[in-house]
């Protein structure tokens, strides 16, 4: 197993532990590496789901990223169904989100769908709706 893989099975192994699964902390794996672990606001099947990764050295983007590329997928998929709306009462999209997993909730976009959904392809069961 390679080191930094093994630091972190250990932190996070040493993290339950201690049972300190109510609680924020900061896990510091090296000098250039941390894990921040944070309570979900609600029950999730995993006991660990990655909620972002973030090099600071190429910026911390990612919220506004996924903002724009969904906002970018809501408009495309709008025009193409725009021709057949009416052959239907309600329209849903659903995207995979491979980029923050479904945890990014705080995510807002423009749109005119009855229902948004972001789904974790990791595990379809996380995810949120806009």
């Amino acid at each position: 197993m390679p080191t930094l893989k093994r630091k972190v099975h250990g932190a996070l192994t040493g993290f339950l532990e201690r049972r300190m699964r109510l609680e924020s902390s900061k896990i510091y794996i090296t000098d250039r590496f941390e894990l921040i672990l944070i309570p979900p606001s609600k029950p999730r099947p995993a006991c660990f789901t990655l909620g972002t990764a973030l090099d600071r050295d190429t910026g911390g983007w990612m919220a506004s990223l996924l903002r724009e590329n969904i906002q970018i997928c809501v408009d495309e998929k709008s025009r193409k169904i725009a021709k057949f709306r009416s052959n239907y009462e309600r329209w849903w999209l659903v995207l995979i989100d491979h980029v923050g997993y479904g945890t990014q909730e705080q995510i807002q976009v423009k749109h005119d769908w009855d229902k948004i959904l972001v789904v974790n392809p990791m595990d379809p069961r996380c995810g949120y709706e806009l």
